[in-house]
């Protein structure tokens, strides 16, 4: 009787043993296809094209477009992006200067007073901007 209980506790430590084998065998093989189902999602995402991308003009995508119309007129709009943001740059800095000359124009008084509204208007609008915000998280 003794020889079946010691006959029987091996065994079940034995299944015990192959149990934690076959289980750290199957964690490690879900962590090879992990690894390789990452490195073909990067494969995938280096594959694709790189084209120029942009955003069609309104109305143009109900007008049955070709792929190829397409990515023409994102390379148009691509190749004037840069010539677009540089005409913004040369307004915003012309937009600065005309400001200047004409606060360059005030009396002294007269720029601490335009100081003094704009800071109240400024004040004023962030309160309409919190205000907003709190209205519409209440909604």
């Amino acid at each position: 009787m003794r020889k079946l209980i010691a006959t029987m506790a091996s065994l079940m430590l034995l299944a015990s043993i192959l149990t934690v084998q076959d289980v750290d065998r199957l964690s490690a093989q879900d962590e090879v296809k992990k690894a390789d189902a990452k490195e073909k999602a990067s494969a995938e995402k280096k594959t694709t094209r790189k084209k120029p991308r942009g955003r069609l003009p309104n109305q143009y995508g109900k007008l049955g477009l070709s792929t190829k119309q397409r990515d023409d007129i994102y390379a148009i709009q691509a190749d004037y992006k840069s010539k677009v943001d540089e005409l913004r740059k040369q307004i915003a800095a012309l937009e600065k200067e005309q400001g200047d000359k004409i606060v360059a124009v005030l009396t002294d008084t007269q720029k601490t007073r335009l100081d003094e509204l704009l800071k109240e208007a400024a004040e004023k609008a962030s309160k309409r901007k919190s205000s907003s915000k709190s209205s519409s998280k209440s909604e």
